[in-house]
């Protein structure tokens, strides 16, 4: 018999890593109809990264973007390409 390892039950959001994350939410906000959910900045001590968070419904969407220039962790995301 099939033996089942794990089982699948969905997931609570997608995270994309953008050049411009205000950019990016903003665009959905404003031509497909999300809202605004939480974002993560220098307002709330995040000093690397800043995130987006935007909802739609069941639909959520994170969009993370780089506070300097030099951050090593999407140095090496882009890198990738």
């Amino acid at each position: 018999e099939n033996e089942i390892v794990g089982k699948y039950f969905g997931f609570d959001h997608v995270h994309f890593w953008v050049g411009n994350a205000v950019q990016a939410a903003a665009f959905y906000i404003s031509r497909l109809g999300f809202a605004p959910l939480a974002y993560r900045s220098l307002e709330n001590g995040s000093r690397d990264v800043m995130t987006q968070v935007v909802s739609n419904g069941s639909v959520v969407f994170a969009f993370s973007s780089a506070l300097e220039p030099n951050n090593t962790i999407f140095a090496r995301h882009l890198a990738l390409r």
